[in-house]
């Protein structure tokens, strides 16, 4: 065929265009041509308009279809050159949100075990990330104000406690010096020490009374017959003081018994522990926390006998070490709490020593709730920074790659068929589709497509999926086994929806018989009959241990690079539990028998039960 001149078929007089009156007629390959009274750019830009005109068929032939995949390949590049460079910023982007989670779960770790004078520093790029710093902060900052306030507490109860017991064994020296910054506690320790000051005077005044008396009864004797009245007044007088001292003593008892009922109900579950780590004195809630009671524990049990053996040596060195060094040991720390159950809670321990003694007052905060809430927490950020991720870079790819289809679609129309070039054209297709494929998963990780619902026939569903798997499964040397169940009930979803799921996991049993093997397929009604469950089997190698937990985690896949994205089986479990059902497995190592495979289970609520025919 007689090639044209572009400016002769269309009457052209665009002097400024580059095609205009050029030698070389491939004018869809010059950028910025002055077609129809506009500018173009370039080819890829263009691409529409060109193919579309009269010209470009008759003018193109193998050398200018060369010309045009030469062309398209370096504009690709460019294009790729950007993905790249917007790729490299995601990273940078990536790194500073790893480095500040890294912080602030680093800072999180810290306070969980004890510490809360951790800081984390601010300034961040991402603002979410300084959000969640300065969260972080204002959690240490509130958790150190309480641990310090009980703390006080507890040490300050302790002390007047120990004050008292030593008044009533009639050490009258004895003070509380303990200085608090709260102010109930600093009322007491006055109340008290004015207490014990006027019990020594009055204790004082006492002696002084008897050493007067027994002089008294000295000079009586020599005087006895002259005295007599004043003896029985001095006797009257000394019965008054002795059941006045009787009084005293009952009124300290009772003070005593008041510190204690104020020990036990403290907020927290607390001990009191001697040097040989026998527990002396516990409070009601220890009780109610350890599942002992007061007389089980005080003065027979240790503390060793209420955490993890595992813990005990590190807890046994922090006791020692702080009867010789209290600076030295840990105040604050966290470790694993048994109660009489056996149940294991996680507790933030605060202990302080009683001045001027070997005992030491702890105190007992439950964080195990916390620490759960926190697991939660992280698991719900990864996941939004992944869904986030997993968007954008889906949406960066779509345009290109949905030109570079396009163009091979059009392309395959025009090339003769069984030709070099249409097998070029197809491998092109085909792995366009693939990228297709990966970037609908990344966006069904995201968010869902829209749900359609009809009446679903799992048993057609299964064999339309077979039927186009049918080449790839030859291809690898796979047998199919079928055991279909007659009758089966229809199910209410998305049939697309759930040929998708089906695609998914047979593509995953392909990818582990690339030897060959066999793939079993059966579809059955469960015992209750109230669900449809479709079996799919393996004889692959099986899944290892270790990764039986992740396999429906987002990108987590044991393929090669380049091999799977991760995203299959979460996408799947995704559908089937919109759908209300439940996707499962079982699965077998060449470690655990002889015969490994692996059998996913989906099952799915049934509409009706239909009835056999009578027989």
């Amino acid at each position: 065929m007689k090639k044209v001149k572009c400016w002769d078929v269309f009457q052209c007089d665009e002097k400024d265009c580059p095609a205009y009156k050029s030698k070389n007629l491939k004018c869809w390959l010059f950028s910025g041509t002055h077609c129809h009274q506009k500018v173009q750019g370039r080819f890829l830009e263009k691409i529409e308009l060109c193919l579309d005109c009269e010209v470009f068929p008759v003018n193109l032939d193998i050398s200018a279809a060369r010309d045009s995949f030469v062309l398209v390949s370096n504009q690709l590049k460019e294009y790729r050159s950007i993905v790249e460079q917007r790729d490299k910023e995601l990273e940078e982007m990536s790194m500073e949100l790893a480095i500040g989670l890294s912080e602030v779960f680093e800072a999180l770790k810290k306070i969980s075990a004890g510490d809360p004078d951790v800081r984390v520093a601010e300034i961040s790029n991402i603002e979410l990330i300084s959000k969640l710093k300065h969260l972080v902060n204002l959690t240490a900052e509130e958790i150190g104000e309480i641990v310090n306030q009980s703390h006080e507490f507890a040490i300050s109860l302790a002390e007047h406690f120990d004050v008292l017991h030593r008044v009533s064994q009639g050490i009258l020296s004895a003070r509380i010096h303990w200085d608090s910054e709260i102010e109930l506690l600093e009322s007491l320790k006055s109340v008290t020490n004015s207490m014990i000051e006027s019990i020594s005077r009055e204790i004082g005044e006492r002696e002084v009374a008897e050493s007067a008396l027994h002089k008294a009864y000295d000079e009586l004797e020599s005087r006895v017959k002259e005295r007599t009245a004043e003896l029985l007044l001095t006797n009257e007088r000394l019965s008054q003081e002795i059941a006045e001292r009787n009084k005293v003593e009952e009124a300290l008892r009772k003070s005593e018994q008041k510190y204690r009922t104020v020990f036990e109900h403290t907020g927290n579950p607390t001990l009191l522990v001697e040097g040989d780590t026998t527990i002396s004195m516990v409070n009601t809630k220890f009780e109610e926390f350890s599942g002992y009671s007061k007389e089980e524990v005080e003065g027979k049990m240790s503390w060793k006998s209420f955490f993890e053996k595992p813990e005990i040596g590190r807890l046994s060195e922090y006791h020692h070490m702080r009867r010789i060094a209290p600076n030295i040991a840990p105040m604050n720390y966290e470790t694993r709490f048994v109660d009489r159950r056996g149940n294991v809670r996680n507790v933030l321990v605060n202990v302080a020593m009683i001045p001027g003694s070997r005992k030491s007052v702890e105190s007992l905060l439950d964080v195990t709730d916390r620490k759960k809430l926190e697991e939660k927490m992280y698991q719900a950020d990864k996941l939004s920074s992944i869904g986030t991720l997993a968007a954008g870079v889906a949406h960066e790819i779509n345009n290109p790659l949905a030109i570079i289809l396009g163009f091979t679609d059009l392309l395959l129309e025009k090339v003769p068929a069984g030709s070099d070039m249409q097998d070029m054209l197809m491998t092109v297709q085909k792995q366009g589709e693939n990228a297709k494929r990966i970037v609908e998963n990344l966006l069904s990780f995201v968010r869902f497509k829209e749900h359609r619902d009809e009446d679903v026939d799992i048993n057609k569903s299964i064999q339309t999926v077979l039927a186009i798997e049918g080449n790839t499964l030859m291809l690898n040397n796979i047998d199919v086994e079928m055991n279909l169940a007659e009758y089966l009930p229809m199910v209410k979803g998305d049939a697309g929806e759930l040929q998708q799921v089906f695609f998914n996991v047979i593509n995953n049993a392909v990818c582990v018989m690339k030897a060959g093997g066999v793939l079993t397929i059966s579809t059955r009604v469960d015992a209750d009959g109230h669900n449809v469950e479709l079996l799919i089997s393996d004889t692959g190698h099986g899944i290892r241990p270790e990764h039986r937990k992740k396999i429906f985690d987002p990108l987590f896949t044991t393929k090669k690079v380049g091999e799977g994205t991760g995203l299959g089986l979460t996408v799947s479990y995704a559908i089937i539990k919109k759908h209300g059902g439940l996707i499962s497995f079982e699965t077998r190592t060449s470690e655990e028998s002889d015969r490994p495979g692996t059998t996913f289970i989906i099952s799915l609520p049934a509409i009706v039960l239909q009835k056999s025919p009578a027989i």
